[in-house]
C-alpha cells in the first residue's frame, strides 16, 4: 500500500479533522517540498477560498514549473477575482527636469504665488505618503497569514481511524440507535454481467450484532444448499479456512455465522482476504484492510452491550440425566419446528480431537471437538437437507453450542464422508458434525437444534477417554 501515513492524514480530512491532519501535513512537506500530492491534501484543510490560495501560492513557491498548480491558481483567480494579484503597484512621480536659470529678472507676483502652490504641494505629497502607509498597515492587519510549514506536535493524537466509516439510524420497529460500520474493499471483483468494489459491515442493529460483506453479486448456487455458500477467508498470513456464509433475501450480502468471533479476529488482524464464487463467473477474491477497527468499533460495541469476548449462555443448574435422557446407542427423533419434516438420529461414532485439517488448511478448537458421525433417515415425506441448525450438543451446565460448520467440512474430508444434500424419504446416510466445547464437562447431550422442535429428548453422549 502505497504512503500508508499519508493515507491515515487523509482520511483524517475526510472525517472533518482538518487540523490535525494540517499539522501533520506539515511535517511531510517539510521534508519534501516537491510532494505535489503532500501539498494538495495540505490545500484541502483550508476552508476559506483565501487561506486555500495562499497554500497554493507556497506551494507554486517551491513549484515554480509545475503547470498543474498553475492552473489551480489560474482557477481560483478566474472563480474568485477578489483573490488575483493586485498588478498595480504605488506610482513614484518622476522628478521634473529643472530648467537652467535664464537672464530674465524674476517676476515678484510669480514667486509669491509659486511659493504657495509648492507649499500646497508639499502638503498634498504628505496626505498621499499618510495615507499610503496607513492603507498598507491596514492591508497588513487584514491579510491572511501565509500558511508556514512548521510542524507543531498535538497534545492529543488522534487516533488512526484507517478507512472505516461510521454510520448511525433509527430502527423503525423499536426506535432502537442503529451503528453501522463499513470498509470498502481494496479490490473491484467481476462478476457474470457486472463488476463491483465489495463492502465489509459490521453492524449492531435491534440488540443483534451482524458481520457480512456486501457483494453486489450474486453467489453460484451449490446443489443441496438453498440459503448458504462457500467463502474463503484468511486473516494475514495465517492459513486460509473455508466457510460458509448465509445469503440475504436479495442475495447480494454474505452473512458470517459467527460474527463474534469473526469481529474478534479481525480485530487481531490488519488484513481480510475474501474469496467467494459468483453466479456463473471464476472465483472472485478481493481483500480488506481491516487497520483502525478497534478505534472506531466502540460505539457498537455499547449499542449491543458487548464487552468484546464471545457471548455465553448464562450458567443453568447443573443437569442430570432425566427421564427423558436416552441411553447411548438410542435414536433421537427429530421434527422441524416450522417445517414437516421428521428425522430418526443415532449415533453411529464419536471422535475427541483438538483440531481438524484437510487440504492444508486447519481449525484448531477453543476447547475441544466432538466429531459426531450421525446415521440420519429421513422419516418425512419430502426430500430434505440434514442441516447445521438441526442438532447440536448440551454441556452439564447447560450450555448449547452449534456445529461448528467449518470443522465439520475438514471432518468429511478427512474421514471420506460423502458431502450429501438432499435426503429422500425413507433414506439413511451418515453426516458427520463437529461441535466445539469445553473439556472439562461431566457429560453432553445430543439435543434437537434451534430450527427443531424441542420435545425434551437427548442422548447421553459416550466421550472416549
Amino acid at each position: 500500500m502505497k504512503n500508508p501515513s499519508l493515507d491515515e492524514y487523509i482520511a483524517l480530512i475526510k472525517n472533518g479533522k482538518k487540523i490535525e491532519a494540517r499539522q501533520l501535513l506539515q511535517n511531510i512537506l517539510r521534508s519534501d517540498l516537491h510532494n505535489l500530492k503532500g501539498w494538495y491534501w495540505y490545500v484541502e484543510t483550508f476552508d476559506t477560498p483565501e487561506q486555500k490560495m495562499k497554500a497554493l501560492r507556497s506551494c507554486l513557491k517551491y513549484n515554480p514549473d509545475n503547470q498543474e498548480v498553475k492552473d489551480l491558481i489560474r482557477t481560483f483567480e478566474t472563480k474568485y477575482p477578489q483573490l488575483g494579484k493586485s498588478a498595480s503597484s504605488d506610482n513614484k512621480s518622476a522628478p521634473k527636469k529643472v530648467q537652467p536659470p535664464t537672464s530674465k529678472k524674476p517676476n515678484k507676483n510669480l514667486l509669491i504665488l509659486g511659493g504657495i502652490l509648492g507649499v500646497g504641494i508639499v502638503g498634498v505629497i504628505c496626505v498621499l505618503a499618510i495615507g499610503i502607509s496607513l492603507s498598507n498597515q491596514l492591508h497588513e492587519t487584514v491579510s491572511i497569514p501565509e500558511p508556514t510549514i512548521a510542524f507543531t506536535q498535538t497534545s492529543t493524537p488522534m487516533p488512526f481511524t484507517g478507512k472505516w466509516q461510521v454510520f448511525t439510524s433509527k430502527s423503525e420497529f423499536d426506535s432502537s440507535t442503529t451503528v453501522t460500520l463499513s470498509l470498502d474493499a481494496e479490490e473491484y471483483v467481476k462478476g457474470w454481467l457486472s463488476t463491483t468494489l465489495p463492502t465489509l459491515v459490521l453492524r449492531c442493529k435491534e440488540g443483534r450484532i451482524q458481520a457480512y460483506v456486501k457483494t453486489g453479486l450474486q453467489a453460484d448456487v451449490e446443489y443441496g444448499h438453498e440459503s448458504t455458500v462457500s467463502i474463503r477467508v484468511r486473516f494475514d498470513q495465517n492459513e486460509a479456512a473455508e466457510m460458509r456464509a448465509t445469503e440475504s433475501t436479495d442475495g447480494d450480502e454474505l452473512f458470517f455465522q459467527d460474527p463474534f468471533s469473526t469481529i474478534m479476529t479481525m480485530l487481531q488482524s490488519n488484513e481480510m482476504v475474501f474469496g467467494f464464487t459468483p453466479f456463473n463467473a471464476d472465483p472472485a477474491v478481493t481483500n480488506f484492510d481491516l487497520r483502525g477497527l478497534a478505534n472506531v468499533i466502540e460505539p457498537l460495541k455499547q449499542n449491543c452491550n458487548w464487552n468484546g469476548a464471545y457471548p455465553t449462555l448464562p450458567p443453568l443448574p447443573t443437569l442430570m440425566p432425566t427421564s427423558t435422557s436416552l441411553p447411548p446407542g438410542s435414536a433421537l427423533t427429530i421434527s422441524g419446528k416450522y417445517s414437516d419434516y421428521k428425522w430418526r438420529v443415532e449415533i453411529d461414532e464419536i471422535k475427541v480431537t483438538k483440531s481438524v485439517s484437510s487440504y492444508g488448511n486447519t481449525t484448531k478448537a477453543g476447547g475441544q471437538f466432538l466429531l459426531l458421525f450421525l446415521k440420519v433417515t429421513n422419516l418425512g415425506n419430502d426430500p430434505y437437507n440434514f442441516g447445521i441448525y438441526d442438532v447440536r450438543v448440551k454441556d452439564a451446565e447447560g450450555n448449547l453450542y452449534d456445529m461448528d460448520f467449518v470443522a465439520a467440512n475438514h471432518a468429511e474430508d478427512t474421514y471420506g464422508v460423502v458431502k450429501q444434500g438432499l435426503i429422500q424419504p425413507g433414506d439413511t446416510t451418515i453426516k458427520v458434525f463437529a461441535f466445539d466445547v469445553p473439556p472439562n464437562s461431566a457429560f453432553y447431550f445430543l439435543v434437537p437444534g434451534s430450527l427443531a422442535d424441542d420435545n425434551g429428548e437427548s442422548i447421553v453422549l459416550e466421550i472416549p477417554q
